[in-house]
């Protein structure tokens, strides 16, 4: 499966993120991947609102590697911009999350791709110009 959508500002991204959290389940995991200020967070907060968790309580967690929200749902959220090495990521527990009941969205996530499992969702956004985002889709089998 793969889908393909363009964004023009933060808000449709959030909008696209959203939509697209409405069709995941218990255990998922997205990675995603693009470069800095591609809108990878702002995916992330689109996702939360959309299964119900206040997006102003989603901060990117650069420095502390792991953030949870939880509502209805607990949504684990990664950001391994700073991380040095896997030990890092074992030491989180990272293993655990894809048994948890909970959903798992991991920022940088092209860092640790080889260990992802197969069914992982690949969430990729590519800079167009200075609003303009594409965003790929694609679900592992």
């Amino acid at each position: 499966m793969k889908k393909v959508f363009m964004s023009v500002s933060e808000k449709e991204t959030k909008e696209i993120a959203s939509e697209f959290s409405k069709k995941l389940k218990k255990n998922d995991i997205i990675a995603l991947k693009g470069e800095l200020g591609a809108g990878k967070s702002v995916f992330v907060k689109g996702v939360c609102r959309g299964l119900g968790i206040d997006e102003n309580r989603v901060k990117s967690p650069t420095f502390t590697l792991l953030n949870v929200y939880e509502n209805d749902e607990t949504v684990y959220h990664m950001d391994l911009y700073r991380i040095s090495d896997l030990d890092e990521l074992y030491y989180l527990g990272f293993e655990e999350f894809s048994n948890s009941g909970g959903i798992t969205l991991i920022e940088w996530a092209d860092k640790i791709y080889e260990i992802l499992p197969e069914n992982t969702i690949c969430i990729t956004i590519e800079i167009i110009n200075h609003d303009k985002r594409k965003i790929i889709i694609e679900k592992g089998e």
